[in-house]
């Protein structure tokens, strides 16, 4: 439609209607306008448009076209199978091939995002969603449910929060009463921030593919990705090796645009690390710093399904993971906590504060925080705090560290490898992801039977599409939005127009 134009001169619009009411001589004016494509609101229409530039766009004309523009849109649709045929949901995809489970097709709002679907499905204790190609690369997205959000419940009794769907804040026993010497002692290594070359280096030195867990599975690590200076190709491999990836926002700033930042990350992982949604249920905020309410309605709405920010106070026995559905008890570390209502569904992996080894007595929240001395001295500190778990409750033992104190601290990583591989000798240890950890406390097991959680297994199907060729990568090079400097991002996927940013995750113009 051609832009409306003022009215041209010696034409009055005014003299085209005769109304005997003339408080009624608007709103008939306005009828004739609407049938002629002209000015929709009467204050528009007071400044008088001409219409000679206008289609002839009778209602009935109108309904016709929107027709025909449906007819193509379906068309296209179909003609890229994004309906039709190659059209799937994750509830009816076959579970042999890398799909889920039947019973993820009915709604949960308590829904896993791991479980029991065959070989490669994200298990039967999901909710239905729907799945179609989002690029020509062949990634088909999957998107979480979200979780629900309630009035805020009081006084969490253990007889009433129960595995699966819930745990009590506080617990320092472990799950449906089993006996801590039984249970596996989990080990959850986690690294914070952006992803590069050197560090992807160091990464593959640890995780070498012949360190594994008793059950014969490599070990496997969460890693919280900011987006600047990091190399998503070197994201998608890590995924590929059945690491998990997590959001730990776009800025790593204290931005406080919580959906921009928690959801758009996820969204850049997707796009550039090509990792389906679903498979990135987790969240930490940067520097430990909660956002309250706001950031756990933007998780429950966006389908996260865990937080690994809020650090709980020292005690003599740790503390395991629990969820939000009642008012957390224990002290919040740092404001603002989340107060106000109830989130049913996401879990909380707690940061138990790491006691100095040489006093016992100076804490610390992630195990980064000290400075080693020497090899020999970050081995005894190292070794000194996962004491702590696994000679009382073993509870999740967190080794939460940025990759680049690991890779600039002299002798950390060599003691940490020491520390892996003394570890791996214990039958009673397990390096797991988060995610990973939080099914077991949903489907706890003892060591003896801990061959039947499906979570803990290597042989199912990785979603998402096959890391191209290092010769296929794409380098692209934008302006740093915080600095202004040149600023490198390699990806699998093409280079987007522009630098991926807050409120423009796709990197499109604008």
């Amino acid at each position: 439609m051609a832009p409306r134009k003022k009215l041209l001169e010696g034409f009055d619009l005014h003299e085209s209607v005769v109304m005997p009411n003339p408080s009624l001589q608007m709103e008939k004016q306005m009828i004739i306008s609407r049938q002629y494509g002209g000015p929709y609101t009467i204050d528009e229409l007071e400044e008088n448009y001409d219409y000679s530039g206008t289609c002839d766009c009778t209602p009935f004309k109108f309904f016709i076209f929107l027709l025909i523009v449906a007819g193509i849109i379906v068309g296209i649709l179909f003609s890229t199978h994004t309906l039709g045929p190659g059209f799937t949901t994750r509830g009816s995809a076959d579970a042999s091939n890398g799909g889920v489970g039947n019973d993820d097709f009915f709604f949960s709002t308590n829904g896993g995002f791991g479980g029991n679907g065959g070989n490669g499905g994200n298990g039967g204790n999901g909710a239905f969603s729907t799945s179609a190609p989002i690029a020509p690369d062949g990634l088909i997205d999957s998107q979480p449910n979200p979780s629900p959000i309630e009035q805020q419940k009081e006084n969490c009794l253990n007889s009433v929060c129960v595995s699966p769907s819930c745990a009590c804040n506080g617990k320092t026993s472990p799950p449906k009463n089993l006996n801590s010497s039984e249970i596996p002692q989990f080990v959850m290594l986690t690294f914070d921030d952006g992803l590069t070359d050197e560090l992807d280096a160091m990464y593959t030195e640890i995780f070498t593919g012949a360190r594994k867990n008793p059950n014969g599975c490599p070990i496997r690590s969460t890693f919280y990705v900011s987006h600047r200076f990091t190399n998503y190709y070197d994201v998608q491999k890590l995924y590929r090796a059945r690491h998990e990836i997590a959001s730990h926002t776009i800025s790593h700033d204290h931005s406080g645009q919580w959906e921009k930042e928690l959801v758009g990350q996820r969204e850049i992982l997707r796009n550039f690390a090509r990792i389906p949604t679903d498979q990135m249920p987790g969240f930490r905020a940067p520097f430990l710093e909660p956002g309250g309410e706001e950031q756990w309605v933007t998780m429950a709405r966006n389908g996260f399904k865990y937080d690994s920010t809020l650090i709980e106070l020292n005690n003599n026995d740790p503390m395991f993971p629990y969820t939000f559905e009642y008012r957390k008890t224990t002290h919040c570390q740092i404001e603002p906590c989340p107060q106000q209502y109830s989130y049913p569904g996401i879990w909380e992996m707690p940061i138990t504060q790491w006691n100095s080894h040489l006093n016992g007595v100076t804490d610390y929240g992630m195990a980064d925080e000290y400075d080693p001395t020497s090899e020999s001295d970050a081995l005894a500190y190292f070794r000194y705090n996962f004491n702590r778990h696994f000679l009382t409750n073993r509870a999740p033992f967190n080794f939460y560290v940025h990759g680049e104190w690991v890779l600039r601290t002299p002798g950390v990583l060599n003691a940490l490898k020491t520390f892996i591989d003394e570890l791996l000798n214990r039958p009673e240890v397990y390096f797991v992801t988060q995610a990973q950890a939080i099914e077991w406390m949903k489907h706890p097991q003892t060591l003896a039977n801990i061959g039947a959680l499906d979570a803990l297994k290597c042989n199912s199907v990785v979603p998402g599409p096959a890391l191209c060729k290092k010769a296929d990568r794409n380098s692209c090079v934008y302006t740093d939005p915080v600095t202004g400097n040149p600023i490198t991002m390699v990806t699998c996927a093409e280079c987007p127009p522009e630098f991926p940013w807050l409120g423009n995750t796709a990197g499109e113009v604008v």
